[in-house]
């Protein structure tokens, strides 16, 4: 995504004509998430809900770091 990592966990199946709730993780750098989330990850998915996550690096709210959330999430 514009040359920054990012990643979308879905679950394995989505029941028709419903929304597939989400979730974003953050942050995601450079070695996260790692294996102390796999657990999240799996009840996310197990449940029903998606998960994103975009390497935005140290943005703390920046209009940059926000441009990047809001292209990640419109693709």
């Amino acid at each position: 995504m514009r040359g920054h990592s990012a990643f979308v966990i879905l679950p394995p199946v989505k029941p028709m004509n419903m929304r597939v709730p989400w979730v974003w993780y953050a942050p995601t750098l450079a070695n996260l998430s790692g294996e102390e989330e796999k657990p999240m990850f799996e009840r996310f998915t197990q449940t029903g809900i998606s998960s994103a996550g975009i390497h935005v690096g140290e943005s703390f709210g920046s209009p940059d770091g926000r441009t990047l959330y809001t292209a990640f999430t419109l693709n």
